[in-house]
């Protein structure tokens, strides 16, 4: 994972034994404007990835912020190997 982030010259987050970093890009799909956000998550030898589609117009919405910035982090926190 850290190889893959230092060639997208992306920063990697540490964080309660898992390594992970965000990619964001934007796009369009059917003539709407989107951004695309996709999470790599490693802990032990697992890997998990993670992805939201916004519509560009919506990306300050309240909902669309609380879930980008309280609830995705608080699904990576939750993350666990059984």
């Amino acid at each position: 994972m850290r190889d893959q982030a230092k060639k997208k010259n992306l920063s990697v987050t540490e964080k309660g034994g898992k390594v992970f970093f965000t990619e964001t890009n934007s796009g369009e799909e059917k003539g709407v404007k989107i951004e695309r956000r996709f999470w790599q998550i490693g802990f032990k030898n697992a890997v998990v990835v993670m992805s939201a589609t916004v519509i560009a117009s919506k990306k300050d919405d309240a909902a669309v912020k609380e879930c980008l910035e309280k609830t995705v982090p608080a699904i990576i926190d939750s993350l666990k190997r059984r």
